[in-house]
């Protein structure tokens, strides 16, 4: 259903899943996706990148991406940058959050009311 020359860069299916799982087994995921450290959010904090006020929000029982994973990034950007704004939502739900999400969602309202004042200025 793409369209010819069409770049989909986000999917929150796990159709992608598979060729993920079996690059990483496969120890191909570096290979093929290469070792720059622009790839690595943890690296990038720890040799100086900024961020701007940023909303993470995240599945308790995610699998695929365990949420200890942006607990400790949180940490680590709280430790090194801590004037970084950063509001950090962690919920009940699997990868993708498994669940039709709403604007009066308390954890998505919150985090977007953050975001749209940091971004806009109103803060």
């Amino acid at each position: 259903n793409m369209e010819e020359g069409a770049v989909i860069s986000s999917d929150i299916s796990l159709s992608r899943f598979p060729l993920i799982l079996s690059m990483t087994e496969n120890g191909l995921f570096l290979p093929i996706f290469g070792s720059d450290p622009v790839l690595f959010p943890f690296e990038r904090i720890r040799r100086g990148a900024k961020l701007p006020p940023t909303f993470i929000i995240h599945g308790i029982d995610d699998v695929v991406v365990p949420a200890r994973g942006s607990q400790a990034f949180v940490e680590l950007l709280q430790q090194e940058q801590s004037h970084t704004k950063v509001v950090f939502s962690l919920v009940p739900g699997p990868h993708g959050l498994g669940n039709e999400w709403h604007m009066d969602h308390p954890a998505l309202r919150a985090g977007l009311e953050f975001a749209i004042a940091a971004w806009l200025g109103s803060e």
